[in-house]
């Protein structure tokens, strides 16, 4: 084979990843199996079983469950972090961010939801000498895992927090967390009616947040405060989701 026709060959291989991330994508929460996505492709089941499984690897798409479906993955969450501190939503909450910042001296975290994962979008750092800071824009977890995660997932329908729940079952293990401990952290939050995180991921951190919802009243991103936990005791916990509030109700809903 020519220089020529392994360029051709590698450029058809790399449109046709190109091509299953784009039908993967399609098929959103549900999910698909390789024989789905070679029927879309128009390509043969071997060959688009080889490219799901490589693109799996590169955690660019993930296989779940009994069924192994695929979604797409965490990396490409990762990747679109720098492009995603463009988005509206940042932009539109940039002065909210700020002000709670300012008002609560503590760290300030937007985070928004990608299928079953959270990214940060942005950090803001308050005045107070010890910083809650405990993770950088463009670090994803999984929903439930933290206290924007968590109050991305608390605050959606039960059906939808099920099926995000059995998905992630296997990504909360890493943070010493199980499927019993986020289902009781989201019922507590959705007593409270905000979420709290109380040293659960880091022992010394307390942080408590909200939903943002766009004008359908969907759940699209979630603010959070994180500081020590002398900082975020039982007295002072209510006081910083009212500046929250506060600061957030001229920008909800948001644009998306």
């Amino acid at each position: 084979m020519s220089g020529e026709e392994r360029n051709v060959s590698g450029a058809q291989s790399l449109q046709r990843a190109i091509a299953i991330l784009r039908i993967v994508a399609e098929f959103g929460e549900r999910g698909c199996r390789s024989g789905e996505v070679a029927e879309r492709a128009a390509l043969h089941l071997a060959t688009v079983d080889r490219m799901l499984r490589v693109l799996a690897q590169e955690r660019l798409l993930e296989r779940v469950g009994p069924e192994r479906r695929y979604y797409i993955g965490p990396e490409i969450i990762a990747l679109g972090a720098v492009r995603l501190s463009q988005f509206s939503i940042l932009n539109h909450l940039s002065s909210a961010l700020d002000d709670i910042a300012r008002r609560s001296e503590d760290t300030v975290y937007l985070t928004m939801r990608v299928g079953g994962q959270s990214v940060c979008l942005a950090r803001r750092e308050g005045r107070y000498p010890i910083r809650a800071v405990t993770i950088d824009v463009g670090t994803r977890r999984p929903l439930g895992v933290g206290c924007g995660p968590l109050a991305l997932i608390a605050f959606l329908p039960e059906p939808e927090v099920a099926e995000i729940l059995a998905r992630n079952r296997d990504a909360f293990l890493p943070f010493n967390l199980t499927l019993d401990i986020v289902r009781m952290t989201i019922d507590r939050s959705r007593e409270l009616g905000f979420a709290l995180n109380d040293g659960r991921i880091i022992p010394e951190v307390t942080a408590v947040g909200l939903p943002v919802r766009d004008a359908a009243g969907k759940v699209v991103a979630a603010v959070s405060v994180a500081a020590i936990n002398a900082r975020l005791d039982d007295s002072r916990r209510l006081e910083v989701v009212r500046t929250i509030q506060e600061a957030l109700r001229p920008y909800v809903p948001v644009p998306v």
